[in-house]
């Protein structure tokens, strides 16, 4: 029944009839670009350079096959969009580099199978890391016990419990059991110890709670937050933590957890049955928004931090589902990839925006040299780094691994006053990938030195 009753949130849509008041919400202009019509069952997207030939690709898992070569696991090429199929059936699924050939591989969660394996490019040759793990839905990629190996961490709706599974022999680790209706999971630092945290969200419990490393002690972030599905994570206050975002689909919430009291904050509460949640810095002004599908809202939705300004980015969009966010064309602009789970529709939103609005009664006085929070943070494939300069210095701006070794000069010259902004891809000195982890990034600016922590999950 426990099948059923998650499916039939994303096949059977409780179509509600709401009265919005729409003075808070602005219909911005984005160019709407349809890559595929054929995806049906589309439900989860995510971006990776699968040639490593600078342009992103999108992977898509469909539920639904209209041929035997157009479901379960597939992708787009950029920039054609030619779609290639890794495998008939799948999940949802992440990118990563497993065997260290600089190529990216797959890795899935396979809900009918209980599998997670994955994918070796370009041939596709299938690895299976783990069976039996009924209802196989989330998952994750991530070096957690900091060896150098890229691990992976897998939810199970129908098993109720989440796992991890240590590379290189795929030693099977349990994290949380009885979390009844686990779908979603985020890996992050959550109380700053230099563990990697897992924060999860139950549609059946109504939980969103997260799970302390190493031993994964469980703390609650909220206990009355039924059918909490899509979940992100990043610093959304800036004030250095990691924060909790969350769409709850039958309260039509989307709502933000603050850490470390873990206040509520409801950003919309007529999101009809809000689903995938994608934090990034859509506008460009240092702080993380909020993107949100809906889907029996057929709705794609931005929420402009701080104020929380909603921008309907697609309202016809029937059965909004999965979503990413991504640079697919290279103009230095995230661009929204979104897909309609039941009408065979992959889109890519292009925004229109020109305009940078500044509220001059929060404009800060510069009294120092500031090295900004990255953004996003976690991050995956890009993140910004800003800083500030108030004369001429020397500049040096140094990436490091929690090793403390060099990984990646930036910048190393001289700059004269004025913000500067810099976009790391997670390659080193020699054009590389470096795994997922925590880096610290570093700047010297004559005799003023400051440094920051970011977290990278491929």
């Amino acid at each position: 029944m426990k099948t059923l009753h998650y499916f039939s949130k994303i096949c059977l849509c409780i179509f509600i009839s709401t009265l919005f008041f729409n003075f808070s919400i602005i219909y911005a202009q984005w160019v709407k670009d349809s890559i595929d019509t054929q995806a049906l069952g589309a439900i989860f997207l995510t971006t990776g350079d699968i040639e490593n030939d600078g342009d992103i690709d999108i992977f898509a898992t469909c539920l639904i096959s209209i041929n035997p070569f157009n479901g379960g696991l597939i992708y787009f090429q950029a920039p054609e969009w030619s779609m290639q199929q890794i495998d008939a059936e799948g999940g949802y699924m992440r990118v990563a580099d497993f065997n260290g050939d600089s190529l990216p591989d797959i890795v899935a969660a396979n809900y009918g199978s209980g599998e997670v394996a994955w994918y070796e490019a370009p041939s596709w040759n299938k690895h299976v890391i783990g069976t039996n793990l009924q209802g196989a839905v989330g998952i994750e990629v991530l070096d957690l016990d900091k060896d150098g190996d890229d691990d992976v961490v897998a939810s199970a709706l129908d098993a109720n419990k989440i796992v991890w599974y240590e590379a290189p022999d795929w030693t099977v680790h349990t994290v949380a059991t009885n979390i009844s209706g686990v779908t979603h999971f985020k890996i992050a630092d959550i109380n700053l110890d230099e563990d990697y945290d897992i924060i999860a969200c139950a549609e059946i419990d109504g939980l969103v709670v997260w799970y302390e490393a190493p031993t994964w002690v469980a703390h609650s972030i909220d206990n009355q937050q039924p059918e909490a599905w899509g979940i992100d994570v990043g610093d959304i206050d800036g004030d250095g933590d990691i924060d909790v975002a969350v769409g709850a689909h039958d309260l039509h919430q989307v709502v933000w957890y603050e850490n470390p009291s873990w206040t509520k904050h409801v950003v919309d509460t007529f999101l009809n049955c809000a689903a995938e949640i994608v934090l990034t810095d859509l506008d460009k002004d240092n702080d993380l928004d909020i993107i949100a599908s809906g889907q029996c809202a057929n709705t794609v939705a931005w929420y402009e931090s701080p104020f929380w300004t909603k921008h309907i980015i697609d309202n016809s969009l029937e059965e909004a589902t999965g979503l990413a966010a991504a640079d697919i064309d290279g103009d230095s602009k995230t661009d929204i990839i979104a897909c309609s789970h039941n009408h065979s529709h992959i889109i890519i939103y292009k925004s229109l925006m020109t305009n940078i609005f500044i509220d001059n009664s929060a404009i800060e006085i510069p009294t120092s040299i500031k090295l900004y929070q990255n953004y996003p943070n976690p991050f995956y494939p890009t993140t910004t780094i800003s800083y500030r300069l108030l004369t001429t210095s020397d500049v040096d701006l140094s990436i490091f691994n929690n090793l403390g070794q060099k990984v990646k000069t930036v910048v190393k010259t001289k700059q004269s006053a004025g913000i500067y902004q810099f976009q790391w891809d997670g390659t080193n000195d020699k054009s590389l990938e470096v795994s997922s982890g925590i880096y610290l990034y570093s700047l010297r600016a004559n005799s003023f030195v400051e440094t920051r922590k970011m977290i990278l999950l491929r």
